[in-house]
């Protein structure tokens, strides 16, 4: 049998927002300043479009191998236009319409 233990939304959050910042400070960042949370969302954002970044050359490297075979040619032609149009929506289109949206907030 199962015991259920309610947990009020707040103290849901106050524990969270506890354990990632546990999280992060054994990794060595810092968000307790408005400062140190400005640096760690640039770094997380660098890290996030380099990933992007890598996963599209790679990606697009594949493509273009078999791009010169002609049974999967068809294939290789949707899946490049495919990545970049992802691509482009995630490192551009997505982020500006959440500035629109949201507004970008003040240091």
């Amino acid at each position: 049998m199962t015991r259920h233990v309610a947990i009020d939304p707040d103290e849901l959050k106050r524990i969270v927002k506890e354990a990632v910042r546990e999280e992060l400070s054994a990794a060595g960042l810092r968000i307790d300043e408005p400062e140190h949370q400005f640096e760690a969302r640039e770094d997380f954002r660098f890290l996030r479009n380099l990933r992007q970044a890598l996963s599209g050359i790679s990606s697009k490297i594949g493509a273009a191998v078999i791009l010169a075979d002609p049974i999967f040619q068809g294939l290789a032609i949707s899946l490049l236009f495919g990545l970049a149009s992802s691509t482009a929506l995630t490192v551009l289109v997505i982020p500006a319409i959440y500035v629109a949206l949201r507004g970008e907030r003040q240091k």
